[in-house]
C-alpha cells in the first residue's frame, strides 16, 4: 500500500512527503515481517519514522483480513495498521510534509504489488487476492483507546 503528496518541485523526485506498508524478508530468517514508514522526497530525502514488526505473522497462501487508517496532518497525523485484528504498528505524530502544506494526499495505491526484478529472474510468480474492499472517512471502532472492537 502506498499514499503520496503531489509533486511541487520541478526537476526533483515524484512525490513530496509519502507513506507506505510493506512486507519484507529477513535477510537471516528468510521471514517475511510488516514494515510501516513514511519519507520526504524533496527538497532531500528524509525517512521521517519506520516501524518493523517481526511479532506479528505474515499469512502466506491464506486469506487474511487487512485494516489501516491514516490521518493526514503535518503534526497531528496518524498511520495504524491491523492484520487479523492484531496491531502491527501504529504512528502519531507527522504524516505530511514538514514544509506545513499539508496538502492533499493524490495518489493512494491500495492494492499494490512490487516485487524485486530478481524474484522474478528466480522463475518465481507474485500475486495478490483482494476482496471485500471498504473504504471509510473515520478509523474502525476500537482503534482510539477505550473503545470496544464492536460496531
Amino acid at each position: 500500500m502506498e499514499c503520496k503528496e503531489p509533486k511541487r518541485l520541478p526537476g526533483k523526485q515524484n512525490y513530496d512527503y509519502r507513506w507506505n506498508l510493506h512486507i519484507y524478508r529477513d535477510k537471516e530468517t528468510r521471514k517475511p515481517y510488516w514494515v510501516i514508514n513514511a519519507e520526504q522526497g524533496n527538497p532531500e530525502h528524509v525517512r521521517h519514522f519506520d516501524i518493523r514488526n517481526k511479532d506479528v505473522p505474515v499469512p502466506i497462501d491464506e486469506w487474511f483480513k487487512v485494516e489501516y487508517f491514516w490521518k493526514h496532518h503535518v503534526t497531528d497525523g496518524r498511520f495504524w495498521l491491523k492484520i487479523n485484528g492484531v496491531l502491527v504498528g501504529d504512528h502519531k505524530g507527522r504524516l505530511s510534509h514538514p514544509n506545513g502544506h499539508n496538502r492533499t494526499a493524490y495518489f493512494h495505491s491500495f492494492m499494490k504489488l512490487y516485487v524485486g526484478r530478481g524474484w522474478f529472474d528466480n522463475g518465481n510468480t507474485a500475486r495478490a487476492w483482494i476482496d471485500d474492499v471498504e473504504l471509510r472517512s473515520e478509523p474502525p471502532r476500537g482503534s482510539q483507546p477505550g473503545e470496544s472492537e464492536g460496531g
